[in-house]
This record gives structure tokens, C-alpha cells and sequence, in this order.
């Protein structure tokens, strides 16, 4: 079978752009011929890729990048429209090579050129090779020019196409644009089916159209998956340290060093726009420091995602020195990329220097620290009130005075080969989101890994702690863990379980911790790339019934 995928992006760091990655692997590995389309700039590093094609001029012609065998019994070939340059997103971030600006800044008229720049590319493409299916990802635009490329090749008999929903395209752009609604409007009408990766997703996206009935006709839940044979739990403690080796080699030989902000002695102004080649490389400076730890008595708290307000990563600092008090040879990894770094940076470097002022001026007033909007500041209202009190602020800023910035790591950006080395040698994964998820597939990989994962208990994420809280749900039976709701208590509730997992791995025997990474293995198995992948087959046979 010949199956078009249609993305406007990458196909790494973000969960689309992994999910349409692990999608077109699986439908190679499946045996069919899978028809790319993507921004991806280095496809042949991919080892599904057959062939990468570029675009040149108006996307009438091609030229052949990359070939090279694979051992996949079906094959991809990989497709570049060219876009002048110009790459809209939902959510800003640089990107070599492109000129970004969000949707929601665009002109109508630099919105219908990127469509039909789209647009021409897949005509080209697909009328010398009809696919039996088209998949196409997020609300808008891909489905639009997918939609008006079919339109021009008035093809017969039809060619399903089905739009997969993603949550940032709702969330970002879509919400806040009467325009954009409109072109998601199109979508709706013109789409053969409306995938969710969750029924949290699905029922944001019915109830933002207003109960549409025809959402509710076309709607098809499929979650989204996860490499259960990449992620891996530990089979001992002993393999920490070979793992972490691995992954520090990696950092120095492919990193850049990055000045280490928290050693600054005075406060300076952040450029919060990074460059798009540096955003997506590792720090190079953090293989030492990675080496440094003692991987066989030190604990662990890690984050990976991306390095964006909306993640909760700023509530995971405000919270370490309350960790730190307690179990001070605690370290916390932040593997990510993007701008909202700078920001953490600045809150590593107030804490790290004893500058109490600077600290409370960040929680106090994010927005005017960082270049995008913060929806409310309630999250950290009671950590500001009780800061009042002499006593809890002096045992909260000694516990990071001179430490933190050392005990709180930085990686950058760090492929899905070396992530998987990481997440298994955690005691704990932190998601602390204060924006609708559509899916926790951070969670998935966590259990997969063996490890169990501390989440912000809303969205599509509450649809995954209430399948690992009941397989848990006697584990931590002598301890108070609180659940984390987006509340005033966030803070200290993420605080306070971080802390009650810590103490608790530190108490039982190695068997037991054994147990509880088989435990969440067996959780994830319900997730993988097999089973999502087959679900969409079966969805087009019973379309085409």
C-alpha cells in the first residue's frame, strides 16, 4: 500500500514531529511505501528513509538529495517543499535557514502563498504517485493544502485522507484567530476522519467547534504510541554509570559550550531568541559535569520536553530547593531545547547567588522576564507568601545558595538514541504542565523506562496517571502524595512527592526497585507504534467497507 504523510515540520524534538517519525517507521517496517512530506533537513540520517528529494524553484520540480538501502521491508520516500525560506509556526522558535513568525502574525495573503507553495508540492508528487491514504497532522494547514491538492487533481476513484489532531496547532494559534478558525473550519468539512491521540483532545477540540455534530461523525480516537524496544528499563543499578558515559561522550563530541550563566556574579540582560543551529545542540560543557555525579549514590530528577513556559519547568525550580533541603545530593537534568531557557537560566543564577530580590521578582512577574504572555501567576502566590516568613526564606534560599547551580544541569537538545540511555537512570520523571496536553507521551516513555513519572494531573496527561495510579496505587501506601492540580499548592505538592519518592527508593532493596520497573514496562506495552499503526489501516478498511 502507498500511504502519503503529510507534516510541516521536523521530525525530531517536539511530539508531533517524533510522532510522524515513529508513524512512517512503523508503516516501512508494515511493508508499505510510505510518501514523506516534511521540513526535515537531514532525512537520511533516519534509517527508514529510502530517498530524500528536494523542491526547487516553484515546486514543480525535484532533485534527488540522498539514496540508501535500509532494512525495512517497505521504504520511505522523503519530500521538501520549498517555502522561500519562510516557515509559519505555532509556537515561536528559530530555526536554521527559516524566517519563522507564528500563524497568528501572519498576513491572509503570506498564509494562501504558504499553502499553495504546499500545495503545488504534493500536486507534483501525488499525481505521478496516487497513495491509497493520506495522514495528515494538526488542524491547520496541512490538512488545507492536502485538501486543495486533491482538489486539483479532481483525482477518481477517491483518496481517503485523515487529519491526526494535535494539541499545540488548537492551543496556539487556532484559539486565537477568528481567521485560522476559519481555515480549520475547511478541515473539518473536507477531511474523511478527525484523529485524536486522546479523549481529552477529542473532547477540547468538540467543544471549542461548538458540539459540531459532523466533529462528533468523523471523530476516531487512536493514541499515540511509544518504541517499547528503545526504551528500556534497568536490569541493575550497576548500568548507570556505562549509560551516563555514553551520553557525556555524546555531549562533548557533538556540543557547544554554552557560558554557564549561574557563575555570573551580576545580573545582565538574556537574549531570548537563540539561534536556530545552537537551539537544537547539546551543551558540550555538560559531559563534566555529568561525569562529576556519582551515579550510584546521588538521586535524580529529570525533565525532558521542550524548554517552554507552558511545561512547568519554571514550578520543577521553584520546588528544587525545597528537594535540595531535604535531600541535598539530589541532581535535576533538563534535557530540551528552546528559548524559555534564558529565563531558567536566570532563575538557576538568583538562586545560586543568594539574589532573594531577583527571585521574587521573577515568580512575582514572569511576563516581564520573559517575551511571551504568562496566563496567571497563581502557582507561585503561595510560595511568595510564605517567602515573607524569615524562617521558611531562609531555609529555602540556604538550601540553594552556592549548590543549585550545580546540582541543575542543562543538556540542550539530546536525540531519542541517547534519551533513552538517560530516563532509565532517573528515580523520577518530572511533567509539570500548566497547559492543556493533549497526550503524556513523556509518561509512556517514562514507563517504559521503568521509571515512574510525576505529572500535572489535567488533560490528556490525567488520562495516563489513572492508568499507572492504579498499578501503583499500593506502592506508596505509607506515604502522603498529593495529587498535582494547577493550584497555589503546585509548588510544594510537586515538592513534597518529589521527596517522597526519593525516600522511598532510598530505602528498599534492589529487587523491589526491580519490581516496580517491570511494573511500569508492562503499563507502557499498551502503547506501542504497532499497535497505533494498525489501527489506522483498520481504520481506512472500514472506510473504504
Amino acid at each position: 500500500m502507498r500511504i502519503a504523510v503529510v507534516h510541516g515540520y521536523f521530525l525530531q524534538g517536539t511530539g508531533s514531529n517524533l510522532f510522524v517519525a515513529n508513524l512512517c517507521r512503523k508503516l516501512c517496517l508494515l511493508g508499505h511505501e510510505v510518501l514523506l512530506f516534511s521540513q526535515e533537513q537531514y532525512p537520511e540520517k533516519l534509517d527508514f528513509v529510502s530517498q530524500s528529494v528536494e523542491f526547487i524553484d516553484n515546486n514543480r520540480e525535484i532533485v534527488i538529495h540522498s539514496q540508501q538501502d535500509t532494512a525495512y521491508p517497505g521504504k520511505c520516500l522523503s519530500y521538501r517543499p520549498n517555502l522561500g525560506g519562510k516557515l509559519p509556526v505555532y509556537v515561536f522558535d528559530n530555526y536554521e535557514g527559516y524566517q519563522v513568525k507564528t500563524f497568528t502574525d501572519l498576513l491572509v495573503s503570506e498564509i494562501e502563498e504558504y499553502i499553495e507553495l504546499n500545495q503545488i508540492a504534493l500536486h507534483t508528487i501525488l499525481s505521478a504517485k496516487p497513495p491509497d491514504l493520506i495522514l495528515s497532522n494538526h488542524t491547520i494547514m496541512q490538512p488545507v493544502y492536502v485538501h486543495r491538492a486533491l482538489e486539483m487533481m479532481g483525482h477518481v476513484p477517491r483518496i481517503p485522507h485523515f487529519v491526526t489532531i494535535h494539541g499545540s496547532c488548537l492551543n496556539f494559534a487556532v484559539r486565537k484567530s477568528e481567521l485560522l478558525k476559519t481555515y480549520a473550519h475547511e478541515v473539518i468539512n473536507t477531511v474523511d476522519r478527525l484523529v485524536f491521540v486522546s479523549e481529552f483532545s477529542f473532547r477540547e477540540f468538540k467543544e471549542f467547534f461548538d458540539h459540531l455534530p459532523i466533529v462528533e461523525m468523523k471523530a476516531q480516537v487512536i493514541p499515540a504510541g511509544v518504541d517499547v524496544e528503545r526504551f528500556q528499563p534497568l536490569v541493575s543499578d550497576d548500568e548507570k554509570v556505562a549509560r551516563m558515559a555514553q551520553v557525556a561522550d555524546y555531549l562533548q563530541n557533538n556540543g557547544i559550550i554554552r557560558e554557564t550563566m549561574f557563575t555570573n556574579p551580576k545580573e545582565r540582560l538574556v537574549n531570548l531568541r537563540q539561534d536556530g543551529k545552537e537551539m537544537w545542540l547539546p551543551d558540550a560543557n555538560a559531559a563534566e559535569e555529568i561525569q562529576s555525579i556519582d551515579w550510584m549514590k546521588s538521586q535524580i530528577v529529570l525533565y525532558y520536553g521542550k524548554y517552554l513556559w507552558t511545561k512547568g519547568i519554571h514550578i520543577l525550580l521553584a520546588a528544587a530547593p525545597l528537594v535540595l533541603n531535604k535531600h541535598p545530593n539530589t541532581y535535576f537534568l533538563l534535557v530540551g531545547f528552546g528559548e524559555f531557557r534564558a529565563y531558567l537560566e536566570k532563575m538557576v543564577a538568583a538562586l545560586h547567588q543568594g539574589r532573594e530580590d531577583i527571585f521574587r521578582s521573577m515568580i512575582a512577574s514572569p511576563e516581564e522576564n520573559f517575551s511571551e504572555p504568562f496566563s496567571e501567576n497563581i502557582y507561585f502566590s503561595l510560595l511568595l507568601q510564605k517567602l515573607d516568613d524569615p524562617k521558611f526564606a531562609q531555609d529555602y534560599f540556604t538550601a540553594a545558595k552556592g549548590k543549585i547551580g550545580h546540582n541543575i544541569i542543562f543538556t540542550g537538545f539530546l536525540p531519542h538514541d541517547y534519551l533513552s540511555k538517560i530516563i532509565p537512570c532517573a528515580d523520577v520523571t518530572v511533567a509539570a504542565s500548566v497547559f492543556p496536553e493533549a497526550f503524556g507521551m513523556v509518561a509512556i516513555e517514562a514507563l517504559a523506562s521503568g521509571v515512574i513519572p510525576l505529572q500535572t494531573n489535567h488533560s490528556g496527561f490525567s488520562e495516563v496517571i489513572a492508568k499507572y495510579s492504579v498499578v501503583f496505587k499500593d506502592l506508596f501506601q505509607d506515604s502522603e502524595l498529593y495529587p498535582l492540580f494547577l493550584d497555589k499548592h503546585l509548588v510544594f505538592n510537586l515538592a513534597s512527592n518529589m521527596c517522597q519518592f526519593l525516600e522511598y527508593y532510598s530505602k528498599i532493596e534492589p529487587q523491589k526497585r526491580n519490581e516496580i520497573r517491570q511494573l511500569a514496562k508492562k503499563i507502557a506495552l499498551h502503547y506501542s507504534w504497532d499497535s497505533m499503526a494498525n489501527q489506522y489501516l483498520e481504520l481506512l478498511k472500514n472506510e473504504t467497507l
